[in-house]
């Protein structure tokens, strides 16, 4: 069973486990594309019109998201939130501990 005592994870470290564990990990990564790509994509309106609004060029700069994706009991990805501000500092301090 997987400790919820610290529930900040890698993906690498995840996929380790549920490896070992008989989950198909390409069909789940596949789920959780399909859910991300839908997620960009279902925001890309706003996107777009921030970007037009706000930069010359849209090939002059990126955005980076965070996005927080909640596994059920039966590894279905469910979306809780898309933050634009990521936390790179605390996941490098998490680096590759399970």
């Amino acid at each position: 069973m997987l400790s919820l005592v610290n529930c900040n994870r890698t993906v690498k470290a995840l996929w380790m486990y549920l490896e070992k564990e008989g989950v198909d990990v390409t069909a789940l990564w596949n789920r959780l594309v399909d859910l991300v790509i839908k997620t960009i994509v279902s925001g890309e309106s706003s996107i777009s019109q921030l970007t037009r609004a706000n930069l010359v060029s849209r090939y002059c700069s990126y955005e980076l998201f965070g996005i927080d994706v909640l596994f059920d009991e039966a590894l279905r990805p469910w979306l809780l939130e898309v933050c634009s501000v990521t936390h790179l500092k605390i996941m490098y301090q998490l680096g590759d501990s399970f």
